[in-house]
């Protein structure tokens, strides 16, 4: 799924976009590929892009993890954890 990611700091959110993916999708967490490497604990808003299945959603996570090794070309592989998630992306 395509998204969007914002950086959100002190409760401002950035008007700059970062394209991605979100590459594996779980609960309360995911693995996203990203343009741009954002810092490990950030607070970041997504909106995943509107699909034949689903509206534009948007939601808010924290960065848990980088992992520049598994990246592709210069993207950047991200681990991130919900802190808010509409619950209709996962059905």
């Amino acid at each position: 799924m395509a998204i969007s990611c914002f950086i959100v700091k002190n409760k401002v959110v950035s008007a700059k976009s970062i394209s991605g993916h979100i590459i594996s999708l779980g609960q309360s967490a995911a693995e996203i590929l990203i343009d741009e490497e954002v810092a490990v604990h950030s607070s970041v808003k997504l909106i995943i892009e509107p699909h034949k299945d689903h509206d534009a959603s948007e939601f808010y996570a924290k960065v848990s993890s980088i992992d520049r090794r598994g990246s592709a070309g210069s993207k950047i592989m991200a681990g991130i954890e919900f802190t808010s998630f509409p619950q209709d992306i996962l059905q």
